[in-house]
């Protein structure tokens, strides 16, 4: 990173303006953003914070000029200039919709409360009929289900990711346990009375997972075999949609060509009247 001068320099060429214009803005002499500029004079908080406003700074140089000076950084964030800078269920499951990716919306505990109509054709599901009993529709429980399970040929890897999260944000071992988190203990139970080729393979992964804790943006891969459509490869990538009810969007990237013409190839299958799933507040009528 350049130095905090050399920063306010970049900062007044990329707005076109001239030393005079900036201390016109600013109401200091001209003098003394040249001296800023050069190193040559150390500016109050203040000062460099009104330089910084009369330059219009992003926020990322913004904070960088203000921590390269020696000051803490403003608490500014671009959701200012926004009403609500977090989607509400119904925007949240609009947003999804026009993705052009399989996707889906999961909550905190790892529900699947939302899923587009992409998503739906590529797991072979109508949600507004099928999956309607308790932890159906639950990451945890459907990797046990031999529909869901079988399809995904990176099995390992994907119980693990999801293991290694319940380990680093619900405190490890006593993730599972009822009395701390009833839920996910409920959830796992309902798992276990799956497939036992995946319940083995559960426990042993559970046993060596690392807890990890993933910040606000993150992915993981999913590799699906789809009857029709045949091998297709994702980079889901996971985004957070509110603060409040901790919802996130999953996005199920093609990472390949033939993974682009699966779903092209899904895309043009019956849908039998298929629509946008959301849990909340039912189907959305189909694009």
């Amino acid at each position: 990173m350049a130095d905090w001068p050399t920063l306010l320099r970049r900062l007044r060429d990329k707005e076109g303006l001239t030393r005079e214009d900036v201390a016109k803005r600013a109401s200091i002499a001209p003098a003394t953003i040249k001296a800023y500029e050069l190193g040559l004079r150390h500016p109050s908080r203040d000062l460099l914070v009104s330089v910084l406003d009369a330059l219009k700074a992003d926020l990322l140089t913004r904070n960088q000029v203000l921590t390269g000076a020696g000051f803490v950084p403003d608490d500014r964030t671009h959701s200012e200039r926004l009403e609500n800078e977090w989607f509400t269920f119904d925007e949240a499951v609009k947003e999804m919709e026009r993705s052009p990716f399989p996707s889906h919306l999961n909550n905190e505990t790892m529900d699947v409360v939302a899923a587009n109509i992409r998503m739906q054709r590529v797991w072979e599901v109508d949600l507004r009929f099928d999956n309607t009993g308790p932890f159906e529709l639950n990451f945890l429980s459907m990797l046990s289900a031999p529909r869901v399970a079988g399809r995904i040929q990176n099995w390992d890897e994907a119980i693990s990711t999801a293991l290694s999260i319940l380990k680093g944000h619900y405190g490890g071992d006593s993730a599972i346990q009822s009395e701390m988190n009833p839920y996910f203990a409920a959830a796992i139970q309902h798992f276990l009375q799956g497939e036992p080729e995946y319940v083995q393979r559960f426990l042993q992964i559970w046993t060596t997972v690392e807890p990890r804790q993933r910040k606000l943006r993150w992915a993981y891969p999913v590799v699906w075999q789809h009857p029709l459509a045949g091998r297709l490869s994702f980079h889901v990538q996971v985004n957070p949609a509110d603060a409040i009810g901790s919802m996130t969007f999953n996005d199920w990237i093609p990472v390949d060509a033939a993974t682009w013409a699966g779903l092209q190839l899904l895309a043009g299958s019956e849908t039998g009247g298929l629509q946008t799933y959301a849990a909340s507040g039912g189907p959305l009528p189909a694009a």
